[in-house]
């Protein structure tokens, strides 16, 4: 499974692994959004992919350092850590507590970035789970006219 796992992750234009290990693969995924501001997310799963989490590494809107650009956990699912709360709990800060695995969540990340984009321009974070759009898996995030539709 690790070889499979490992063939897949390498084919993402957008994915860097950072270190592998017997039981963790930890991946850096950097995102654009669509006024090319760069969001890094790192990704830490299991090896065999059955549980992962994302951790924001850097924000075009944190100027001032703070990874969170001053937003809280309840507006935009990002702890003061720099965890993504993709689940909407806050229990997905250890790996085994996380219910995701590796494709949910670099799939729901990089949804991530659009609704805090789009909250950062409009002040709107919209719920992850109205999102079956075909961008979430393509390599661009959407313009704010397309969020709108």
């Amino acid at each position: 499974m690790c070889r499979l796992l490992l063939d897949a992750v390498t084919r993402l234009p957008i994915a860097r692994i950072v270190s592998v290990t017997s039981e963790r693969i930890v991946l850096e995924v950097t995102q654009r959004d669509a006024e090319q501001r760069v969001y890094v997310i790192q990704i830490d799963a299991r090896v065999d992919g059955a549980k992962a989490k994302a951790k924001l590494v850097a924000n075009p809107h944190s100027a001032d350092g703070d990874i969170t650009a001053d937003t809280s956990w309840g507006e935009t699912l990002i702890s003061a850590s720099g965890h993504l709360h993709l689940t909407g709990t806050r229990e997905t800060e250890r790996l085994q507590d996380t219910e995701l695995d590796l494709v949910e969540v670099l799939s729901l990340a990089r949804e991530w970035c659009v609704h805090f984009s789009n909250y950062m321009d409009t002040g709107v974070f919209l719920p992850l789970d109205i999102w079956a759009k075909p961008w979430v898996t393509s390599d661009r995030l959407p313009t704010n006219t397309e969020v709108a539709q």
